[in-house]
């Protein structure tokens, strides 16, 4: 989701619910939320925070137990138009 406060600034969040065998088992679940920056209307920028748990599934699970993560990330993201295409760099 996005929330724009004004022309340069913004909130992204975003949720992620990551499972298998029809919903049955947790493989990861991911929350993020960040603060946007438009630096022209081809450019952003945006600096947040990312946690993310990852549960052991698959055949060859890489944890036996639930682990969790915690981190800032950083995104810029340049939006191109050639004729028809849009393209987005992230």
């Amino acid at each position: 989701m996005a929330i724009t406060f004004n022309k340069k600034f913004g909130l992204h969040t975003e949720y992620q619910w990551r499972r298998m065998h029809f919903i049955t088992t947790w493989q990861q679940f991911l929350a993020r939320a960040s603060l946007t920056y438009n630096i022209t209307n081809r450019l952003s920028a945006a600096l947040g925070y990312v946690f993310v748990e990852t549960y052991p599934y698959g055949d060859h699970p890489s944890t036996k137990e639930p682990y969790p993560e915690n981190r800032i990330y950083g995104d810029l993201k340049l939006k191109i138009h050639i004729g028809n295409l849009n393209l987005k760099i992230e």
